[in-house]
């Protein structure tokens, strides 16, 4: 099992044991793995490889038929599947990431995955 398959199954069970894992949060795995399991104070992280792998494991996720993909409302506090398919789901991430001019952030972030079972509208706790 490569990491990659690792951090799959680590945020697919996060995923189901907190009932979503926002994309900001996936960044942050993979830039702790890339540091060598470490919140260095100086990232050595190449941001084009923190942003491929962080698609693959998104498409790994939704590909196991596990998850769906969706937002919050417009008001942050309900979750709203994306009618897509995993290719056009890839590609909207992707666009909103060049959009952003950075890497997606807690502030920024609008791409939530959340489990097939799990209805849209479901309020989002605040944490």
């Amino acid at each position: 099992m490569t990491y990659i398959n690792q951090l799959v199954t680590q945020l697919l069970r996060e995923c189901e044991q907190e009932g979503h894992v926002e994309l900001w949060s996936i960044i942050w795995v993979v830039r702790y793995t890339l540091n060598g399991n470490d919140y260095p104070k100086e990232d050595r992280s190449d941001p084009i490889e923190v942003r491929r792998i962080t698609l693959a494991i998104v498409r790994s996720m939704l590909e196991s038929g596990k998850i769906q993909i969706g937002s919050l409302s417009d008001d942050g506090t309900k979750l709203q599947a994306w009618p897509t398919t995993i290719g056009e789901a890839i590609k909207r991430i992707s666009a909103k990431w060049d959009s952003l001019g950075h890497e997606p952030d807690m502030e920024s972030n609008a791409v939530i995955l959340f489990p097939l079972g799990q209805r849209e509208n479901t309020v989002v706790s605040s944490q």
